[in-house]
């Protein structure tokens, strides 16, 4: 049986996978209270009825927790263990998970730290998806 590692697009967030291939982080946002929010949804969670749009976003944030993986769960990353998902606060307010490459590294990005999102391919023919790495 073969092994899919590509997220499901659909039509709720297509927007935010097409902007990752672009290298872009995109973000649904709240037009009536101006607030950015994760997960996507075709209404605001903030108003009753909110008007919604696609924005881009600062991908920058504070991790908050990260899990490292030591064993392959996924034999496309075999490759990559040990490999670890982080939880990004973003500045912008929502809170997103992404890839921390190279966990036990000395300038791999920890808990508390200030750090960047950007869009990079985990395997050759995979989307781009969200990878953490240390802010300057």
């Amino acid at each position: 049986m073969p092994e899919f590692v590509s997220p499901i697009v659909n039509a709720l967030n297509a927007p935010f996978w097409s902007a990752a291939e672009e290298g872009q982080l995109l973000l649904p946002f709240c037009v009536t209270t101006e607030k950015y929010f994760w997960p996507p949804s075709p209404v605001s969670p903030f108003i009753t009825s909110g008007e919604t749009s696609w924005r881009s976003a600062q991908p920058l944030g504070v991790l908050r927790a990260k899990v490292i993986f030591r064993r392959v769960f996924q034999k496309a990353f075999e490759g990559l263990v040990p490999y670890a998902i982080g939880l990004v606060e973003l500045d912008a307010g929502p809170r997103l998970q992404a890839h921390i490459p190279r966990p036990d590294s000395p300038d791999a990005a920890n808990s508390g730290d200030r750090v960047e999102i950007r869009f990079h391919r985990l395997v050759a023919d995979g989307p781009k998806v969200p990878i953490i790495s240390k802010s300057n």
